[in-house]
């Protein structure tokens, strides 16, 4: 989750964090899919992450996806809560995936 839908999300760049009010349509579900694969001739190992940005109104407005994200959330331990800098909005996030 995000308050941008820019992939960069370092620090240093001051772009806003999520918190408590933040109107749906300045809320962004951030999506990662990563990799790690042995490179065959050099033994290296290669990372790659791959991000895909989704606004949080058009993951509300589909019914499958709601569902989803609310499953995600209600099973996310609080450690990662924390981490992901949502214990702010939790709260907000879990009433719109239940409304």
């Amino acid at each position: 989750m995000a308050g941008t839908q820019k992939l960069n999300l370092h620090p240093a760049l001051g772009w806003p964090r999520l918190r408590f009010g933040h109107e749906v349509d300045a809320i962004w579900l951030r999506i990662e899919h990563q990799i790690l694969a042995s490179l065959p001739r050099t033994g290296a190992i290669l990372f790659g992450i791959r991000l895909e940005t989704f606004p949080l109104k058009d993951v509300l407005a589909d019914k499958e996806a709601k569902l989803r994200f609310h499953r995600a959330l209600t099973t996310m331990p609080g450690e990662m809560v924390a981490y992901k800098g949502l214990a702010e909005v939790w709260p907000t996030l879990q009433r719109l995936t239940t409304a």
